[in-house]
This record gives structure tokens, C-alpha cells and sequence, in this order.
């Protein structure tokens, strides 16, 4: 078997991001990779926004939840 090179195309440190938008929290992450194994955190943040807690009963987002998660 070979080795993996799928990041063969990639120049090391690389930065990289990440938004993850959930239904109870908004999540940030910035990292630089040193190399394909080992990566140091720039920021990580998680904002709770709570876009589901209404849409789980009424089965509508929050206009609040919704203005607070695009301030965020």
C-alpha cells in the first residue's frame, strides 16, 4: 500500500479555517499546520446562539436567535 499524498499539493505551515454553525452554538477555529500531522491553534471560539431551541418546538428559527447569530 502507499503512502497518502493527498497533501503532496500543500506548502507547510499552511493556515487553515473553520466555521461550524449548530443548532445551540456558532464555533470558530484557526489553525496552522506545521506539517500533515501536527498543527498549532491561532483561535478557537465557540459563541452560544441557540438557533434550535425554538425551532425544535415551533418548528421556526428565533428572530433573535437568527440576529444573534449574524452579529456573531
Amino acid at each position: 500500500m502507499s503512502p497518502d499524498t493527498s497533501h503532496a499539493h500543500l506548502r507547510f505551515p499552511c493556515r487553515l479555517a473553520a466555521v461550524d454553525v449548530g443548532s445551540n452554538a456558532i464555533r470558530f477555529m484557526a489553525v496552522e499546520f506545521v506539517d500533515p500531522s501536527r498543527w498549532i491553534d491561532l483561535d478557537v471560539q465557540r459563541v452560544p446562539v441557540r438557533l434550535g431551541h425554538n425551532a425544535f418546538l415551533t418548528g421556526e428559527l428565533d428572530r433573535e436567535a437568527m440576529a444573534g447569530a449574524v452579529e456573531t
